[in-house]
């Protein structure tokens, strides 16, 4: 095991039906990085979120937060008690709720504890949701109903959910999805701006996002891993080139 790993997998593996989805994965996940997992369609990347955060469970192999075992823990437990929070595809959001009470939702955990909140005089609360609202650059829409933003205003409010969550580990699946050009990269400097403090793991197929925020990139292919390195090794890599980037 690697000392230094917030996240380690080790010979990770899934079948479904006789398929090998996930095979032989073996990644390491340093404290504060932030990690792109690219690849083609089909190559495995949401598979291997599914195993980490235990939407799936894995076959062969473990899995260790911060050199604890979590393999096939109850996915409750990854989040709650592991502290790793998950934003998926597409925005998973209450239409019919303020901006500020999704957030107050996320950090509050129900909806009776959230009208309590937002009646009380809580600094520490508050404070929390405006240094969200700061980082997912919504503090002017706090009180606007999430149903009126736009696709990319609300995949931001998810991302301000994972956080009031206040997860050690942030996983990203593919969530610049539908987007404008000026909204992704927007996306990319929030993604920057949280890390340190937190590890980011994103799974993405544009590559002027990847290259604008990832610090490792791994590339996943026929549920292996192909390659790893920077952005400039991985997009000068022959392999890769032939397998994903000539697409």
């Amino acid at each position: 095991m690697d000392d230094k790993a917030l996240l380690e997998l080790v010979n990770v593996s899934v079948d479904f039906r006789g398929f090998r989805a996930v095979d032989g994965v073996s990644m390491s996940v340093k404290a504060g990085e932030i990690r792109t997992i690219i690849g083609p369609n089909g190559a495995g990347k949401s598979t291997l979120i599914d195993l980490i955060t235990a939407k799936t469970k894995l076959r062969y192999g473990r899995i260790f937060f911060q050199g604890r075992d979590i393999t096939n823990r109850s996915p409750d437990s990854i989040a709650r008690i592991y502290g790793i929070g998950r934003k998926f595809q597409g925005p998973n959001v209450f239409g019919d709720m303020t901006v500020e009470e999704n957030l107050a939702l996320a950090l509050s955990g129900s909806r009776g504890v959230l009208r309590n909140l937002l009646r009380s005089e809580s600094e520490d609360a508050r404070g929390a949701i405006d240094g969200i609202l700061d980082t997912i650059e919504l503090a002017g829409a706090r009180r606007e109903m999430v149903s009126s933003l736009s696709h990319g205003e609300k995949q931001w409010v998810e991302i301000g959910m994972v956080l009031a969550q206040d997860a050690k580990l942030i996983i990203l699946d593919e969530p610049t999805t539908g987007m404008t050009a000026d909204e992704t990269y927007k996306t990319g400097e929030m993604i920057r701006a949280m890390s340190g403090d937190r590890t980011v793991i994103v799974t993405e197929h544009d590559m002027d996002f990847v290259r604008q925020v990832a610090q490792t990139v791994t590339v996943m292919n026929q549920g292996k891993i192909l390659a790893e390195g920077g952005f400039e090794e991985i997009s000068a890599n022959p392999e890769v080139i032939r397998v994903y980037l000539k697409e």
